[in-house]
């Protein structure tokens, strides 16, 4: 009877028995030979198990009593240096672009007075109360100006002095305690107290802008209101 290829049963190649298991302990009624015939068996295992997890026996115990008693941990780095203090920058305002503002707005105002002086000659009625509204809402807007760049000056000064101070408080916080001498704490508790006049006062600077704004708004609203209606009658 002829087989196909496809149905012909393959021999199965025999496997050799694994080895029997090592004992864990030693009976006492064993010979010294064949307990010291164990012993070097099982130095050979735990080489070639360390061979095949490339480390040592011990190295391995180490290993693994630390990762279950959570002692890795990672060194500490030495602390980083302190950074050395700068000089806060202050964005500068010209002196000289204020003074050629003052200066514009004075010979501005001097104009004015001038135009005032000869406006009502040849002129109707109407024409000149129109011309005088104007002429008065642009002298007030040339005197908020004038007083607003005074204010702008004034905080530009302390601008400059507050980073001055701040700059020396860092200097005196980046010292070491230990190295602080009572002069030193008494020149850093003088500038912190400077500092805070210093704040103060922009405050006081910025709430006075605020209300030259507020007020000039209100100024204008009211002589347009009035231009409004002497233009209506």
């Amino acid at each position: 009877m002829y087989l196909s290829p496809r149905t012909t049963p393959r021999a199965r190649k025999a496997k050799p028995a694994p080895p029997p298991p090592m004992p864990t302990s030693i009976p006492y009624n064993i010979p010294i030979g064949y307990q010291k015939t164990n012993k070097d068996e099982a130095n050979r295992n735990k080489q070639s198990l360390s061979n095949v997890l490339g480390v040592d026996d011990l190295s391995y115990k180490a290993y693994a009593d630390k990762s279950v008693q959570g002692k890795w941990k990672r060194k500490k780095g030495p602390a980083p240096p302190r950074s050395i203090p700068h000089r806060r920058k202050i964005k500068v305002i010209s002196m000289k672009d204020v003074k050629l503002e003052l200066d514009e707005i004075e010979l501005q105002q001097q104009g004015l007075k001038r135009q005032e002086r000869y406006s009502s000659l040849g002129a109707d009625v109407e024409e000149l109360v129109l011309e005088l509204f104007t002429l008065v809402n642009e002298k007030n807007e040339l005197f908020r100006m004038q007083a607003e760049l005074m204010l702008l000056r004034r905080q530009q000064r302390l601008e400059e002095e507050h980073a001055e101070v701040e700059y020396q408080i860092r200097c005196l916080m980046y010292q070491p305690e230990a190295t602080k001498t009572d002069f030193d704490k008494q020149k850093e508790e003088a500038l912190i107290q400077r500092l805070v006049e210093i704040v103060e006062r922009r405050n006081e600077i910025v709430k006075c802008l605020e209300m030259n704004r507020r007020r000039e708004v209100e100024e204008v609203k009211s002589i347009n209101k009035h231009m409004s209606l002497f233009v209506g009658k």
